[in-house]
């Protein structure tokens, strides 16, 4: 920039005596009037204010900061070091006169952003993207202490430079009430105060004298409505009103209609910033993310936090209900079928194969269809996956196999309940193959490992290969 406005000087002469030297040439007798009005227009189009340019407006509030007493800073969002949205409050600057973090330096000191380094959550953000600083900065309380401590007074969100989305994130992000908002900034305080800026509402923890001591300021679950498998997420912003000696878990517990627990979970309360560090005002934003179990009921729940003491799931003080939960889960079946083909076979203990359907193919369909009706013998922690390999016996080669996770890759067998059958179809392409006698396979393993489950008849009988022949197939010629 510097460069430019002393480089329009020598510039402008230089025109001049080009100028100069035209009108005098015996082309431009006569034109002279015309050359001269063709370049002051060019010299007014480089004036024009016809394009976007800097906003010489300051917002309202300003004005007001400016008739403040005391000598104090304030920090403007979003912060870019070196973007217009600095730049913009340098000039506000010359309006309220307070100190502002941040700015446009040409040649910043060495030491110029070690304020910036030290809080993480100026840190954060200095890249100048308007990007939330989420729970990674979740101690909301303590960066406003630091800003406070370091005399900044004020965080300011600038309306001019974030989005509807960025400014609706930040509010979220802060928690606590803004001290004022209009059509240009929202103001916060960074000493905010319980019962000022914040309130609890509800109070999980109660010190000595029965007063309010850890709470919620709010909390929420997203979906409402789920399906085995799936999981929720928790959000929770906490806040203490006094200072917390100890480190405590967050329990989630779904309790039916009935009042039985049909699932719990818990954790630690703020793994990046324990409770043993809070101090009076904390607050603090948490989010949690809870796997349902396979196994939970449809039904509804009520979806409770509580706290316990660190390393226990003994809960203490009042728990709190935060929302209702919608479950729904796959129907079981524990009623014995009734297949063509009768088995005795089991996989490690756990599979068992009471008998399967087949539907052999022939030259209309292509297609070879075995319907197997699965046992649980108990749950089990692993998804195995099924294969059902057709062999030539004569070459021994694969020449039609399917690797399925049972019904669709839908039901793994996690989600199995003990004593349950699951019946489940696989259908095997066999259009290209030759006409011919094959022999079908059957087995269970272990995707991550590969490793097969040993496979045993009623009598104890260990399969070789870890595989079963369950019958022969032909393939009819056309």
């Amino acid at each position: 920039d510097r460069l430019n406005v002393i480089l329009s000087i020598p510039v402008s002469v230089l025109v001049a005596y080009g100028t100069v030297s035209l009108l005098r040439r015996r082309a431009f007798l006569g034109r002279g009037i015309a050359l001269v009005a063709l370049v002051g227009l060019l010299i007014l189009a480089e004036y024009i204010v016809a394009y976007p340019t800097f906003n010489l407006e300051v917002p309202g509030w300003y004005a007001g900061l400016a008739h403040e007493p005391g000598h104090f800073g304030i920090l403007s969002i979003p912060m870019d070091l070196r973007g217009q949205s600095d730049k913009a409050y340098m000039y506000y600057q010359t309006e309220h006169g307070k100190p502002i973090v941040g700015g446009h330096v040409s040649r910043p000191a060495g030491d110029a952003f070690e304020f910036i380094e030290q809080v993480p959550l100026l840190k954060s953000i200095q890249s100048g993207k308007s990007e939330m600083p989420g729970l990674a900065v979740a101690n909301i309380a303590e960066q406003m202490r630091l800003l406070s401590k370091a005399n900044i007074r004020y965080l300011i969100l600038d309306k001019d430079f974030l989005s509807d989305a960025e400014e609706a994130g930040w509010k979220a992000w802060l928690i606590q009430d803004p001290l004022y908002e209009d059509g240009d900034v929202v103001v916060y305080r960074t000493d905010p105060t319980l019962g000022r800026d914040f309130v609890l509402r509800h109070e999980m923890l109660a010190d000595p004298a029965g007063q309010g001591q850890l709470g919620l300021i709010s909390a929420s679950i997203v979906p409402q409505e789920t399906a085995q498998g799936s999981r929720i997420q928790v959000k929770v912003e906490w806040a203490s009103a006094s200072p917390l000696d100890k480190n405590y878990d967050l329990c989630i517990s779904l309790i039916d209609e009935a009042g039985k627990i049909g699932q719990k979970q818990c954790q630690s309360l703020a793994p990046t910033w324990p409770t043993s560090r809070w101090q009076a005002g904390e607050m603090v934003a948490a989010g949690y993310s809870l796997e349902l179990s396979p196994y939970l009921e449809s039904g509804a729940y009520s979806v409770i936090l509580s706290l316990a003491d660190g390393g226990t799931v003994a809960s203490i003080g009042h728990p709190a209900v935060i929302g209702q939960l919608e479950h729904s889960a796959f129907p079981r079946n524990f009623n014995r079928p009734d297949p063509m083909y009768e088995t005795q076979i089991t996989w490690d203990e756990t599979i068992h194969l009471p008998g399967y359907n087949l539907v052999r193919p022939d030259v209309v369909s292509g297609s070879l269809a075995v319907t197997f009706f699965w046992q649980a013998l108990d749950r089990m922690v692993a998804s195995y996956t099924n294969f059902l390999h057709l062999i030539d016996p004569v070459s021994g080669q694969i020449v039609a196999q399917a690797d399925v996770i049972p019904r669709g890759w839908t039901y793994p067998t996690n989600w199995w309940e003990k004593g349950e059958f699951v019946e489940d179809t696989i259908h095997l392409s066999v259009a290209n193959l030759p006409p011919g006698v094959y022999d079908l396979y059957a087995g269970w393993y272990d995707l991550e490992t590969g490793e097969r489950l040993p496979v045993y008849l009623e009598t104890g009988r260990a399969f070789a290969g870890r595989t079963v022949l369950l019958t022969t197939v032909e393939i009819p010629g056309n």
